[in-house]
């Protein structure tokens, strides 16, 4: 059995971060994504508060957990297994997750570090660096 643990329940407590209220009371609906965030420790990350705000404004139908993970291999098995949009991972599990992608696209590949997780419809995982792109463009747009 896997040794994960949900950092909260879906409106945040007990994951020793305060989420306003914003994670959603309930459930999505059958088809609908959930994303998560995970990593060791994970009450400290704003993520999950980041991104359900996000899916609210925008009226997306989709809800970012945070999950307490104990070991990589357990990681890996559930993102295989269970229907997910996504898995937004923080460290240690950047870089020791890298071995177990079937591609990487070239940004992870070039700076050894993968914060994005995907499953393919083929079934495999495949990862993706989204925070260089998220400290660069707001400098950019500061500095014209």
């Amino acid at each position: 059995m896997p040794r994960l643990t949900m950092g909260g329940d879906r409106s945040g407590a007990g994951d020793g971060a305060d989420h306003g209220g914003a994670l959603p009371a309930g459930p999505t609906g059958p088809g609908d994504p959930d994303f998560w965030r995970a990593g060791n420790p994970i009450g400290h990350s704003l993520s999950p508060l980041m991104h359900n705000m996000a899916f609210k404004r925008e009226s997306v139908n989709a809800v970012m957990l945070p999950l307490k993970t104990k070991s990589l291999d357990d990681l890996l098995t559930l993102v295989r297994e269970l229907p997910l949009g996504g898995v937004a991972v923080t460290m240690p599990l950047k870089q020791e997750v890298l071995p177990h992608l079937a591609n990487m696209d070239p940004l992870t590949a070039k700076i050894g570090a993968c914060n994005t997780l995907r499953t393919g419809a083929d079934g495999k995982i495949y990862g993706f660096n989204t925070d260089v792109a998220g400290v660069v463009r707001p400098l950019e747009s500061e500095c014209g």
